[in-house]
């Protein structure tokens, strides 16, 4: 073979990879730029899927703020957005001694609140006292009264257990208004006993009067009774980070008070920051690295071999 066929056949070799490899980079970046596109549009549908957009409140404040009082119950409140349709409000007791007669009324605001007795009944307003007992709603004085009585008693010694359990409605709610009430538990007459081993009712010596007429009360006798008891109410549906601002009030941010400046949402609700971060510092897949050695190996050799005949034909000219 001549010289110049083995240069061309070299040469040929060279321009080959050259372009072999360009190909390759090209087809790695076309596939990288589908997998990334592939991957913005999954999240995008995986965020409108797990946040949808009707559950974001609009509201710079609650639409709705609880607070639970009680004469003999813990407080807590609970902040509430404009699509919250309901929240149940639970007051809880634990006693060393049996419940022997209750009397109760629970106070709202009737035009901020509504009870619906079908969602109210004895049974789930509580279950251990279901027996013996009455309940009454007058839902347009906001009062309901309940009075429990049985020798046979009620027992919450086991564990914690409902004492009260009501569902509230809350039916008028828009993002525009902030509606601030309260709920006021007020147990007028609390008795607790122990049972005869025999009959199973009270022992009269052994009653023991914890709240009379409302006023709680506290002596020697009723330290012989241990009782725990605390509030539970709906967890709150608005956080400040529920609230999206629009481009006006981005705009004018700079006016807004610190304490009134709205909070970006959760992280799960703004997926086109985390996707244009994501893009930012994806990786563009150029080949299987072998390739590119044996493109390079080719390269080499094929350079060498050139460098040699071209040094030859000086040497010998």
């Amino acid at each position: 073979m001549s010289k110049r066929a083995l240069c061309f056949i070299l040469t040929l070799i060279m321009t080959t990879s050259i372009l072999f490899g360009s190909i390759c980079s090209a087809k790695g970046e076309e596939i990288s730029v589908k997998e990334n596109s592939l991957s913005a549009l999954n999240e995008s549908e995986e965020t409108s899927t797990t946040v949808p957009p009707a559950t974001i409140s609009t509201a710079r404040f609650p639409s709705l703020s609880v607070t639970l009082i009680s004469n003999y119950f813990s407080k807590t409140s609970a902040d509430y957005n404009e699509y919250t349709k309901e929240f149940t409000i639970k007051f809880k007791l634990h006693s060393s001694k049996e419940l022997l007669s209750v009397n109760w009324t629970l106070s709202y605001d009737s035009e901020v609140l509504k009870i619906d007795p079908s969602k109210n009944t004895l049974n789930l307003i509580c279950p251990t006292m279901s027996k013996s007992s009455s309940v009454s709603f007058d839902d347009e004085n906001g009062l309901v009264e309940f009075n429990a009585t049985d020798m046979s008693m009620y027992d919450f010694t086991n564990e914690e257990s409902d004492f009260v359990r009501i569902v509230f409605d809350a039916p008028n709610l828009t993002p525009n208004d902030t509606e601030i009430t309260k709920v006021d538990l007020s147990v007028e007459d609390l008795w607790v006993s122990e049972p005869d081993p025999k009959t199973g009712l009270s022992l009269v010596n052994k009653e023991i009067c914890l709240v009379k007429k409302g006023n709680v009360i506290n002596n020697a006798r009723t330290k012989e009774v241990s009782v725990s008891k605390h509030t539970q109410i709906t967890p709150s549906t608005f956080h400040d980070s529920n609230y999206t601002p629009s481009t006006k009030d981005e705009a004018n941010t700079t006016t807004v008070k610190p304490t009134e400046k709205p909070t970006a949402a959760p992280t799960s609700a703004t997926s086109p920051q985390n996707n244009s971060k994501d893009n930012s510092d994806a990786k563009i897949f150029t080949g299987e690295w072998y390739i590119a050695l044996i493109i390079l190996v080719m390269l080499l050799i094929c350079s060498i071999v050139l460098f040699i005949m071209r040094k030859r034909d000086i040497y010998n000219n």
